[in-house]
């Protein structure tokens, strides 16, 4: 499967890039806290297209803690064939903390900022200096079991569309 996060060059000299310029830095690390580990456990189990779109933003995100992706790349590349997949998952990370995203809606593309304090490709101290996005990681998205609050999640079960319908078990026919 191909990646389709894009990493955004940073126009300082990162002075522990490799000589190759072409070559891209294939790592990152998790802050093992215990926040970043429930939240990630809880994320994963709710909805694993989440989790796999934070690890795919961590491969591409840049010292600053950022990458870019078009939307129709992501969906092809996860299989996802509605939007509100798409959404929902980004909600759920965007809810938690552990990204924030910037849409860029003529071209369809998103910029996407990795929460420092959750992940990074460099080291704790160089990463807080050069992030982009280091706010805390929201602890009330979770409930006393670790798992995603319920009443978040109940909020996407319901579309707008189909709030004020209600079930007719009499077809009429």
């Amino acid at each position: 499967m191909k990646n389709p996060f894009t990493t955004i060059r940073l126009t300082n000299k990162n002075v522990n890039a490799s000589a190759d310029t072409e070559r891209d830095v294939k790592y990152f690390q998790l802050f093992a806290n215990e926040l970043t580990k429930d939240i990630l456990f809880a994320v994963g189990i709710y909805d694993t297209y989440a989790l796999t779109i934070f690890q795919m933003a961590c491969y591409a995100m840049n010292t600053s803690g950022e990458c870019e992706v078009l939307l129709a790349d992501l969906d092809a590349a996860l299989g996802i064939k509605q939007a509100r997949t798409r959404t929902k998952s980004l909600n759920l990370l965007r809810h938690t903390k552990l990204i924030k995203t910037v849409n860029v809606n003529k071209i369809g593309k998103m910029i996407v900022y990795v929460n420092a304090r959750a992940a990074s490709n460099t080291s704790l101290i160089k990463c807080f200096e050069r992030a982009k996005f280091k706010d805390e990681l929201n602890k009330s998205a979770l409930n006393s079991d670790g798992h995603i609050e319920p009443l978040w999640a109940d909020a996407f079960k319901n579309y707008e569309k189909n709030k004020g319908k209600q079930k007719s078990n009499d077809i009429p026919f």
